[in-house]
């Protein structure tokens, strides 16, 4: 007999079997005829079906040629192709290649598509396409596609690869919806699952390769390439599904449970200060799902409610939004702000996002934040538009030649990550159901409603132009139209032409042109077209603030050298209207401003410009406290120039006293430090040692600048040549190292301990440190004492550890090891102590024995591997099976063991779970989460819980068969001679973030990395059979499955 459970009315109903089943109902399609009428709409708008299957399956993107034909990615292939063959947490190339891109025409103008041919098929993963010279770019990872019709047959007969390197890896990460922008590049939301761009031989005869192109690793970024040149860049990015641009070139992406972020810090902008540690360049402009709410009309899906119980059951720590079987964003998709011409106008700051597991889609109004954006709701407990049909799947929009939205509708009666259901759930659920279906929508307001005053667009009926016939002047015209969708054709258009008659009519229209728009348009087409001076420029940069202001600051750049500088701040803005933008146009145009004046140099015929650059720069900055995101800003223009704004506020009193509260005075001390000049630090110090300088500024900007300056073997105490400014220097650290001693608080002894280690011998500042390491003292001067002898190179630093560690906490040993670990003497040193038996095995966390494993210098491993055992067997699968064997009893394929297996206990030993939850909190906790205890380093143990014993023992003993690149080690090899290893959690243009397996974080500049490698495993080691015997397995078992 089977035992089934069948969700009836609520009730699982539950008979004897060796084998466990879960059988979930299913919910019938609506026929397209009749699915309008499951959808509810807000302000009178309703959903009209333009294209349904057969016509269309599975799209997942849409982009419009010149002639208003439709582009329709299939992703048929999603989430995979074979249930059976597929492998979770690996990349998956085996998968067929069965997507396709149709071509979709409305033939007779009626708004509703008619006709389709397969335009190209054989394709993997397709998700988006961009217009180029009569063809397409094709996103289908690994590759991008370029795709033309050159017979007029609808198929493309032109297939070139162009880009390689992508990996196939997690579905819902990759490559996708590839989009103009206004700087004639193809944005490319890159998604996490990384790889290497490379370009493809023979690629050239339809974009050129530069001749300058090495292939470019991504990971965690977007990406834009140039068609006209081939150029690639990256760019800050790395979320999941869907991006969009404003009508002025914000960028907007979407991340599973964050529904808008905004691009703030470009890539490139972060790429000229390689010496700033950036944790990201995007802002959450919405709340996350956990705090955001849907308000869908469906009814929820009886297998997520089940998923969700189980997981509330098991006391997961996994987000709210998947404790829950329905009512949170959990799956946000297909940003898009509307820009057409078919609504009232106040819906054009409107982002429209889909939650595609919710049946639903929602907006959010951008309100401008500073330099960046909030998203807010503006519809209350309702959603902008629900379906009650749980195979509606919106997962995209396109504004579109009509002037409305158009929706991407996968109807599947399932949409979720394969790697996201547990084991028997997925088995009980078929993810490919429907990919046989697919809808097309216009979101159009109602005839005769409120809206339809908007314009007699508003039906979303009118005749697309066919702009590929369209002249010069015609599509000049079209860059002040109110839809967006002729305004970049038009744009994309003249960029491919190159036609130079278009000059005149381009600078009049900056001129004198109806919309902000058409002049931000006219000034980009320009500058493609080598057209730009500073007359049509200043005529831009007169409003002074402003989106047109805003472009013509950024375009200055290439002029800025050649204006005529005086150096002085009144001087110049009376008289150059760009230093006008720079110095005194809002934050978003002055910062753009003051970019394009990155190539000032201090040379005599750009020291004036220089000079008027460090004033403008101070003036921004004096103003960043209340917004730390232009505070980010200032410090990426700052780059190697950092005490140019410094020195002048350090020996300005009032000047200074906005940087009490802030952080932009100490990041940019330690920028200063970061490049080692010392004659610059000389300058830093003297400023420091005077009296009346505020100490708690001094400390925070030591802190700053000790990371730099350990790193670079400066000693701040003596950097100075001035022996007055020394011996002052030294009396700030001697009082320093009195206050340690004194009733000062906590608080105040963690702010005086830089102060200490930066102006006070060494000898002295370990005095301290010991005094504080005692157990007597609160655990965050502890902690804060080990990040201040850590900054220490001297040998003496292990000995102290060593010395401490009998005292020590296990958060502390933690740290210390840390420390320890961090330098090969230091290691030395740490095995010495466990030759002397002063510090033991056992002591060690399973995180710092499995980084000791990995230590490459000979004489230091084969000390390791005989006082603590490198803790594997070249053999795991023999290790494994003997451990089965212990547990389960019996030979690998006998009933005996079969019926261990299913069953998912041991037949042998008997596991106590609370014996299990002592070995989870010694062996797993360090790294993994579970029941609420643990660190988010590796996978949450949440989702095990249906696991069989053989798979759990085989997945602990060789971690490394199966490794996700999300969850794959890192080593890096520091100039300075520190080792680091974690797994990337972050990266920009100068940094990457590792997190360690003790659950912290080192950030390090790419600057210092001497080297960077992945071994290609897991973070969790090998040998766990050295520290977990089969019954403390059985019993760990028995507690991660709740038995």
């Amino acid at each position: 007999m089977r035992l089934l459970l069948r969700f009836q009315t609520g009730l699982w109903l539950f008979s004897a079997s060796l084998s466990l089943a879960l059988d979930f109902p299913s919910t019938p399609p609506v026929e397209p005829k009749d699915a309008a009428k499951t959808f509810h709409v807000l302000d009178g708008f309703e959903m009209q079906l333009i294209a349904a299957e057969p016509l269309v399956t599975d799209p997942v993107a849409i982009t419009y040629d010149a002639d208003g034909r439709a582009y329709v990615c299939e992703m048929n292939d999603y989430p995979y192709t074979d249930k059976a063959a597929h492998k979770p947490s690996q990349e998956n190339p085996t998968d067929a290649h069965i997507g396709k891109v149709r071509l979709l025409t409305d033939t007779d103008g009626d708004g509703t598509f008619d006709k389709a041919t397969v335009f190209a098929e054989g394709l993997s993963w397709p998700t988006g396409a961009a217009c180029w010279k009569g063809g397409i770019f094709v996103t289908a990872t690994p590759d991008v596609w370029y795709l033309k019709d050159t017979n007029d047959d609808g198929v493309a007969d032109v297939r070139q690869k162009v880009f390689t390197g992508f990996k196939k890896l997690n579905v819902q990460a990759v490559m996708n919806n590839p989009i103009w922008g206004l700087d004639h590049r193809i944005y490319i939301a890159g998604g996490s699952n990384g790889g290497e761009i490379q370009r493809v031989p023979g690629s050239e005869s339809v974009m050129p390769i530069p001749s300058d192109f090495k292939p470019l690793p991504i990971k965690r970024n977007d990406f834009s390439f140039d068609p006209s040149t081939g150029d690639v860049r990256l760019e800050s990015g790395g979320a999941r599904f869907g991006q969009t641009f404003d009508d002025w070139g914000n960028r907007f992406l979407c991340n599973i449970r964050n529904p808008c972020q905004h691009v703030v810090l470009p890539y490139r902008y972060l790429a000229r200060n390689p010496y700033l540690v950036v944790p990201s360049a995007l802002n959450d402009c919405a709340e996350a799902g956990d705090q955001l709410p849907v308000y869908r009309t469906s009814p929820a899906e009886p297998w997520r409610e089940f998923r969700a119980k189980r997981w509330v059951q098991e006391g997961s720590h996994l987000p709210k939004s998947e404790l829950v079987g329905a009512g949170v964003v959990t799956s946000s998709s297909g940003i898009t702000v509307y820009r057409g011409d078919a609504y009232p106008k106040e819906y054009r700051d409107f982002a429209f996002v889909a939650d595609v597991a919710g049946n639903l889609f929602y907006r959010m109004k951008l309100v401008p934040d500073g330099v960046t954006f909030k998203a807010v709701q503006v519809d209350g407990t309702k959603n902008f538009c629900t379906s009650d049909d749980l195979w509606f799947r919106p997962v995209n929009f396109v504004n579109a030649p009509d002037g409305c939205l158009h929706v991407c509708d996968m109807y599947r009666e399932v949409i979720e990550h394969p790697w996201s259901i547990p084991d028997d759930i997925h088995a009980a659920v078929d993810l490919l159901r429907g990919k046989n279906k697919g809808r097309i929508w216009r979101l159009a307001p109602k005839s005769g409603a409120a809206v339809s005053a908007a314009s007699s667009q508003a039906r979303g009926l009118h005749h697309t132009p066919k702009l590929s016939a369209a002249s010069t002047n015609d599509l000049v015209a079209l860059l002040d139209h109110p839809n967006a969708w002729h305004r970049e054709t038009a744009q994309r258009l003249l960029f491919e032409r190159q036609d130079k008659t278009a000059v005149e009519p381009l600078r009049e229209l900056v001129k004198s042109g109806k919309t902000e728009q058409g002049k931000v348009c006219a000034l980009r087409v320009l500058s493609s077209l080598s057209a730009l001076n500073t007359e049509i420029l200043d005529v831009a940069a007169r409003p002074l603030n402003g989106p047109v202001a805003e472009a013509a600051a950024e375009l200055y750049e290439p002029f800025v050298p050649t204006l005529k500088w005086a150096g002085d701040l009144r001087q110049d803005t009376s008289k150059i209207p760009f230093a006008r933008l720079a110095a005194h146009a809002e934050n978003r145009v002055a910062i753009k401003a003051l970019f394009s004046m990155r190539d000032l140099t201090t040379t005599v015929e750009n020291g004036a410009g220089g000079a008027f650059w460090s004033e403008a720069t101070r003036s921004v900055g004096s103003r960043v406290n209340a917004d730390p995101w232009l505070q980010t800003m200032v410090l990426c223009i700052a780059a190697d120039r950092a005490d140019n704004l410094l020195v002048p506020w350090l020996f300005d009193g009032r000047s200074l006293e906005f940087a009490k509260g802030g952080t932009l005075v100490p990041q940019l001390a330690g920028l200063v430090a970061a490049k080692g000049d010392k004659s610059k630090l000389a300058v830093i110090v003297t400023a420091l040692s005077k009296a009346e300088f505020p100490s708690d500024l001094r400390s925070r900007m030591l802190k700053a600048m000790l990371a730099h300056t350990t790193r670079l073997s400066i000693s701040l105490a003596t950097v100075s040549s001035n022996e007055t400014t020394n011996t002052r220097l030294q009396e700030i650290g001697t009082h320093a190292i009195g206050s340690m001693s004194g009733s000062k608080s906590a608080e105040e002894k963690i702010l005086a301990l830089p102060v200490v280690t930066s102006f006070s011998p060494a000898e002295k500042a370990f005095e301290v440190i010991r005094r504080l390491l005692m157990p007597s003292e609160p655990q965050d001067l502890q902690i804060a004492a080990l990040e201040a002898v850590g900054s220490y190179r001297e040998p003496a630093v292990a000995d102290m550890l060593i010395d401490a560690w009998p005292k020590m906490t296990p958060t502390l040993r933690d740290k210390a090891t840390t420390i320890l670990l961090s330098r090969t003497d230091r290691i030395a040193k740490l095995l010495d102590a466990i030759e002397a038996k002063k510090i033991t095995p056992a002591q060690l966390s399973v995180a710092a024995k499995a980084t000791l494993g990995r230590q490459k210098t000979p004489a230091l491993a084969e000390r390791i591997a005989k006082l603590i055992g490198d803790g594997s067997s070249s053999n795991r699968k023999e290790v494994i099976e003997r451990y089965l064997t212990a547990m389960l009893g019996s030979d690998p394929g006998t009933p005996a063991r079969n019926e261990s297996v299913v069953a998912g206990k041991s037949a042998r030993i008997t596991g106590d779970a609370t014996r299990g939850a002592k070995i989870y909190e010694t062996a797993c906790m360090v790294c993994h989460k579970f029941a609420d205890k643990g660190n988010d380093v590796g996978p949450h143990l949440g989702t095990i819980k249906a696991w069989t014993a053989e798979q759990l023992v085989t997945n602990i003993l060789d971690p490394n068969r199966e490794v996700s690149p999300n969850f794959a080690l890192y080593l890096v090899e520091t100039n300075d001679g520190r080792t680091l290893s974690g797994l990337i959690t972050s990266e920009t243009a100068g940094n990457l973030t590792l997190k360690r397996a003790d659950g912290g974080t080192d950030t390090v500049l790419r600057s210092e990395i001497k080297s960077l490698t992945s071994p290609g495993i897991s973070l969790m080691p090998e040998g766990l059979e050295a520290a977990i015997t089969p019954q403390q397995m059985a019993d760990l078992i028995a507690y991660l499955k709740g038995e």
